[in-house]
């Protein structure tokens, strides 16, 4: 027959064991719940309209939603395809609207569109090279100018889409606007949109 005390100490120790799985149970919960927020499809987009200038680092930037984009000091109001302004690149300033998204998962979808005006292109078309980079360093690389609608103002728009693999993992997109060309071109209403698939 088992006395009261040892009873008192096995049920003392069925109750330490039950807590101590239920301590790991909580943190095994707490852990799975971190987890699951990181890995979580997600979708990002900014919109950047050449509109809004910012201090970043020193140096003025567009500002979309938070996501800083180069080209502010080239911000012109001669010609917009939305708003006041629009950006123009010109042979002697080629570069504009570069933003960087860092810790790709190497799982994304990534879509991006902008309109392009060029003053000659009713002529001889000359602006119609310039067009939009995206690149991850080493695994992606893209020049893209292809026209997917045009606006009656001569306002053409610029659209494509890539999906990111397991070689970009940790690495950075950039994005860029490239006038290639000897005339000047402008560029407005930039759209950057990321697609993450995640495990949930």
């Amino acid at each position: 027959m088992i006395s009261t005390t040892e009873r008192q100490v096995k049920f003392k120790a069925v109750l330490k064991e039950f807590g101590q799985v239920m301590l790991f149970l909580a943190v095994l919960g707490g852990v799975l719940a971190f987890v699951a927020r990181d890995y979580r499809s997600q979708t990002f987009i900014w919109y950047c309209d050449a509109e809004t200038l910012v201090s970043y680092q020193d140096l003025l930037h567009f500002d979309a939603q938070g996501q800083k984009f180069t080209g502010a000091m080239l911000q012109s109001s001669e010609v917009s395809h939305t708003g006041k302004y629009s950006m123009k690149l010109s042979p002697e300033h080629p570069f504009g609207f570069q933003s960087e998204v860092e810790g790709l998962w190497g799982n994304e979808t990534v879509s991006l569109s902008i309109w392009r005006y060029s003053p000659d292109a009713a002529g001889q078309g000359a602006g119609k090279g310039a067009g939009v980079v995206a690149e991850v360093r080493g695994p992606y690389y893209s020049f893209n100018n292809k026209i997917v609608e045009t606006s009656p103002e001569g306002w053409e728009k610029i659209e494509f889409s890539f999906r990111v693999d397991c070689r970009s993992e940790g690495k950075t997109l950039r994005i860029y606007c490239w006038n290639n060309t000897d005339v000047p071109v402008y560029f407005d209403d930039l759209e950057l949109k990321i697609e993450r698939k995640g495990l949930f």
